[in-house]
């Protein structure tokens, strides 16, 4: 639930230009995440944002997600972020599948600080969602 909130206040708040900039496609906003986080560690250094691997599939234009973070429990932000931007930005109903995580991951997925996921998305009836 916060993940959508988080971006429904973001886009309220006058930053939709540069939520919007980070990609045209979903995939390419998900190939963009840690350069976000970068850019927002700037101004928050001790910020501890995660690391997301994003591989897209265009055969299937589906993508593979790898998620990792050091702390515990925050991946279903991550998700409600990603269901968000899809449905607001792209008019797209998102899809989370969870699958294996790497092997060098196995230790952190067990402590619920890394996962892995299947995404894939299809067009929402009537396009981008509107605000609430």
């Amino acid at each position: 639930a916060f993940g959508r909130h988080f971006v429904s206040f973001t886009l309220r708040s006058g930053n939709g230009a540069f939520l919007r900039s980070q990609g045209v496609t979903l995939p390419v906003f998900l190939e963009n995440v840690n350069a976000t986080h970068n850019y927002f560690e700037r101004d928050h250094p001790n910020a501890k944002f995660p690391f997301v691997e994003s591989k897209y599939d265009p055969v299937e234009d589906t993508v593979h997600l790898t998620y990792f973070s050091v702390r515990q429990g925050v991946s279903p932000l991550l998700l409600g972020v990603i269901e968000e931007v899809g449905a607001r930005l792209y008019g797209l109903d998102v899809d989370f599948v969870p699958t294996a995580v790497p092997a060098d991951l196995a230790d952190a997925a067990a402590a619920n600080r890394a996962a892995a996921w299947h995404v894939s998305w299809k067009n929402r009836p009537g396009g981008c969602k509107e605000d609430d």
